[in-house]
């Protein structure tokens, strides 16, 4: 298998960059065989999540290109499409998301790195979007399989030891991975993303204290999401127990998303080969 390892698409995500750079600087031997790729280099000079457009939401039928992004993502795209099998994207998140697999696809060797990913390290959570396949605006979409590797919580352009170890040792595992095996087992739990939950109109709303910091943890219908300085609160619709993720994330702000819902459940979406 030959992989494509992708640190820096966003360039103030530094925990990512750094565990490309060990690996880029590695002489360690893998089972798979990988190339390293630097996404925005740019935006991490300028220490910006991106320059003109955010290149993890360039790529495909759906991707907005502007600017530096629209050059940058058509360079990576002569780089890395029809070349490489499998794409790990390093990212982190300002939210209290711990380690997560994010696959935005229905590739077998996508879900299969993944509940491998969940068998080696069981803390992980295993996401899957709502836009998926040719639908999927990232970047990891170059390949015809892969996964978003996401960990926090971690503030904008800083190094944390912690998350640089347990990306480090994520990446390790599926360098030594044999996609080869059988199907892959079903895990316990995947977490379902259906919809984003944005502000309420008007200023002075903040997200609730008591779901702040508690991503993955299950909500229902009446659970206060926002409140105001007034002690005023706007209560969860939802008619089905669901678990909120990417709470106050930073970089959402300006796509006006305070968290994102997800249902639990136990089999993937339909497998695309």
């Amino acid at each position: 298998m030959k992989i494509a390892l992708i640190g820096g698409t966003h360039g103030n995500e530094p925990v990512g960059i750094e565990v490309m750079r060990l690996f880029e600087r590695s002489n360690q031997n893998y089972e798979n065989t990988y190339q390293c790729f630097l996404g925005n280099p740019k935006a991490l000079e300028l220490g910006k999540r991106y320059v003109d457009s955010d290149l993890n939401r360039c790529v495909g039928s759906t991707g907005i290109r502007k600017g530096y992004e629209k050059e940058r993502v058509h360079e990576l795209q002569s780089q890395i499409s029809g070349s490489f099998d499998f794409a790990i994207d390093l990212h982190t998140t300002t939210s209290n998301m711990g380690l997560t697999v994010v696959l935005t696809n229905t590739h077998e060797n996508s879900q299969k790195a993944a509940v491998f990913l969940k068998s080696m390290f069981p803390e992980i959570k295993i996401i899957e979007e709502d836009r998926l396949d040719d639908d999927s605006p990232h970047i990891n979409r170059l390949c015809p399989s892969g996964v978003i590797i996401e960990v926090g919580p971690v503030a904008n352009n800083v190094l944390k030891a912690d998350l640089v170890l347990k990306t480090y040792w994520m990446v390790e595992s599926l360098l030594n991975f044999d996609f080869s095996e059988g199907k892959p087992a079903e895990p316990t739990e995947i977490y379902k993303q259906y919809k984003t939950v944005g502000y309420p109109e008007g200023e002075g709303w903040y997200v609730h204290p008591e779901i702040e910091g508690r991503d993955f943890v299950e909500v229902s219908q009446g659970h206060p999401c926002f409140i105001n300085i007034h002690g005023d609160e706007i209560l969860l619709e939802e008619d089905e127990p669901c678990y909120p993720f990417f709470i106050n994330e930073a970089a959402y702000l300006e796509k006006d998303c305070a968290f994102i819902l997800a249902r639990k459940v136990k089999v993937f979406s339909r497998v695309k080969s």
